[in-house]
């Protein structure tokens, strides 16, 4: 009879284990952009940006055109941090241990290039610097899943 009752518990457990709530998770869309002029993909497989990034960056620059290099749809729980690698250089770091506040940072090559804190509810985080004299780069780091361009 003991048997049973070691066989009845651990099924129990098991079932305890596998209905418990599962951690919130947040989805955000990370981005590397590259502003440029001409109308050309400045790599190969780049897809032109929609119309919210433009908007947000088209202000303060002069690029005619901002394309998508790379994107990562990442999963977060809130209370952690996690890093996201974009390219072969770029990495992304998306910090939520603060209840409040999300902060970004961009590294290239192990170097840290930008760093930006938020509020956590904020829609988009759009950080970035120059390239080089033809091109500036731009880390997004969004809630809302990105459109792109129709051609």
């Amino acid at each position: 009879m003991r048997p049973w009752i070691f066989i009845a518990l651990l099924v129990v457990l098991v079932l305890a284990l596998a209905v418990r709530p599962k951690a919130e998770t947040i989805t955000y869309y990370v981005q590397l952009v590259r502003g440029c002029d001409g109308d050309m993909p400045p790599e190969p497989n780049s897809r032109k940006v929609g119309p919210r990034i433009i908007e947000k960056v088209r202000g303060p620059l002069r690029w005619e055109g901002y394309w998508e290099i790379d994107r990562q749809e990442v999963l977060l729980v809130p209370g952690r941090a996690t890093n996201v690698r974009l390219g072969k250089k770029f990495m992304v770091g998306i910090d939520l241990t603060d209840q409040h506040h999300r902060k970004v940072t961009a590294s290239q090559n192990g170097r840290v290039l930008a760093k930006v804190c938020v509020p956590r509810e904020g829609a988009m985080t759009v950080i970035g610097g120059d390239r080089d004299g033809q091109s500036s780069w731009f880390v997004v780091v969004r809630r809302d899943r990105p459109v792109l361009a129709s051609n």
